[in-house]
């Protein structure tokens, strides 16, 4: 019996099937990798945010604890038929669908049980994780947050059970992005925290911009380091890109330091000398940060591609990985990634994992940016399910801009295995010094 070839995407998604793929950012909890329960699974930031959007109440979309979990996915089963055709539900049911073998195109309430205990019995099993890891995602390593390695008496135990190379990346968002307590009429009003969230993390207060230089670059060589590859942080609107004035920085470091409140302005100022001392470790030290949240606000200077142009020039010896960016700003970075040597562009992130918009930007950046600059998937997922769901999502993009681009003339098939393998594992290693 003769049968039609496969079509052109569906080769191609077949292909990313058999690469060996690199995780370049997720945040999976090493002492627990796996979702504990339906509540856990639907607790996704995604989902949340949808069901928020079509007017699911506040308290049930705290995340589930042990008590009460199920009652809770109870209450948002009808929320749930609401976001139904989104991409953050599909990814829910592939989950569901491939994983668990609940087939059924919604949840229905009389399987919540049933499925709860199905989830829960495979979280404790010890081989699961590496399962959907190295069998179904053939994932070779991932790296995770270093806030969630594991708490053990021997660490490595729990890397070893996944399966996987793990490495680490730290999250300096604690020191360049903060909340202001003031609104824009009142910037007056005091804010005593982040000089507060600056010891908690160095381990001091520094009393001049020479202290502050000193101990974030103590701090950098102490935490990145081994199995920490690289830095990331999802940027304040607050934060500037000028060199910081010295004279002006002592002075507010000082009158903190000697318990004088600074303003919200005055806190910006000191924020942004911090990140000049982060930049300036990476140029130091030839590291990666990945920048997220870019194109967010046009108060942000980094909404900017000259301000990030100037940015990477001035740092030369350090990369910046962009991503999360807006989607109106992906021309901009596209082009910054093709003429600056240390501008990367990142995989998709928590809204961007929508197959069209993935398949769009595949397509643009296989004929704008060099292939080895282009990292193509960053989980940026809290279990090993949500990997797995997140994956697919890529899968069905890169194989439908891949295929238009061969569609288009722009590739031929031949190639697209070792490009696949160079997006998919090979871009993430040497850029984030993996």
């Amino acid at each position: 019996m003769f049968t039609e070839p496969p079509l052109l995407v569906e080769r191609i998604a077949r292909r990313i099937e058999g690469t060996r793929i690199s995780d370049a950012m997720c945040r999976l909890s090493l002492d627990a990798p796996s979702a504990r329960g339906l509540g856990r699974l639907t607790d996704h930031a995604a989902l949340v945010r949808e069901l928020r959007s079509v007017g699911a109440p506040e308290s049930i979309l705290t995340p589930t604890g042990s008590e009460g979990s199920l009652e809770i996915v109870r209450q948002r089963l009808p929320y749930f038929r609401k976001i139904r055709n989104t991409s953050s539900f599909w990814r829910l049911l592939r989950i569901l669908n491939d994983l668990y073998d609940y087939t059924n195109p919604e949840i229905l309430e009389s399987d919540v049980e049933a499925l709860d205990a199905h989830i829960a019995a495979a979280s404790v099993d010890p081989q699961w994780p590496g399962q959907i890891l190295t069998e179904r995602c053939r994932i070779d390593r991932i790296v995770c947050d270093l806030a969630h390695a594991s708490k053990g008496l021997n660490p490595a135990t729990a890397e070893d059970s996944l399966g996987v190379r793990v490495n680490y990346f730290w999250d300096a968002s604690g020191l360049l992005s903060f909340e202001h307590p003031s609104k824009a009429a009142e910037r007056h009003v005091t804010r005593p925290a982040y000089a507060a969230s600056l010891q908690k993390i160095l381990g001091m207060r520094p009393a001049t911009l020479a202290e502050l230089n000193r101990s974030i670059g103590d701090f950098l060589d102490a935490t990145v380091h081994g199995q920490v590859k690289f830095l990331t942080a999802r940027l304040s609107t607050r934060i500037r890109l000028d060199p910081p004035d010295t004279g002006a920085i002592d002075q507010l470091l000082g009158r903190e330091s000697g318990g004088v409140p600074l303003t919200d302005d005055e806190t910006d100022q000191i924020a942004s000398a911090t990140g000049a001392a982060i930049f300036a470790w990476a140029n130091q030290h030839g590291r990666t940060i990945v920048l997220q949240g870019l194109g967010r606000s046009p108060h942000q200077p980094y909404s900017c591609p000259a301000s990030l142009s100037g940015l990477a020039r001035h740092f030369g010896s350090a990369k910046f990985v962009l991503a999360d960016y807006a989607r109106d700003f992906a021309r901009h970075v596209h082009h910054l990634a093709a003429s600056r040597p240390n501008i990367i562009l990142a995989g998709y992130f928590d809204s961007t994992f929508v197959s069209s918009l993935i398949a769009e930007e595949t397509l643009e950046r296989l004929q704008v940016v060099p292939i080895g600059k282009s990292i193509g998937f960053a989980s940026h997922a809290p279990s090993v399910e949500w990997v797995y769901a997140n994956l697919q999502a890529v899968r069905y993009g890169i194989a439908r801009g891949f295929a238009q681009a061969v569609e288009n003339d722009h590739l031929h098939e031949s190639r697209v295995q070792d490009l696949l393998a160079d997006l998919l594992e090979n871009s993430a290693i040497e850029n984030l010094g993996l």
